[in-house]
């Protein structure tokens, strides 16, 4: 998963919105806490936290074919395909 931004500073009372990109490499849910690191927060205060959960849409099974000129050589329909 990716954050953006990646850090920065608030005033007090500020506001902004955090973006969390997911971008699988492996076939397989993924379940994460997000947490804020804030310098000097009171030990009394737990540091703002999100859970985060995302679903892989891709299959489980991929193909590395090399390159052909099968659809273009006019070897089959490309409709048929569709």
């Amino acid at each position: 998963m990716q954050v953006l931004p990646e850090g920065g500073c608030l005033a007090a009372g500020e506001t902004t919105a955090i973006t969390v990109k997911f971008s699988p490499q492996e076939v397989e849910d993924c379940s994460r806490r997000l947490v804020a690191t804030i310098p000097n927060l009171s030990a009394s205060l737990q540091a703002p936290n999100r859970a985060v959960t995302a679903s892989v849409l891709r299959p489980w099974c991929h193909f590395d074919l090399p390159p052909s000129d099968y659809i273009t050589a006019g070897q089959s329909s490309a409709a048929a395909l569709a």
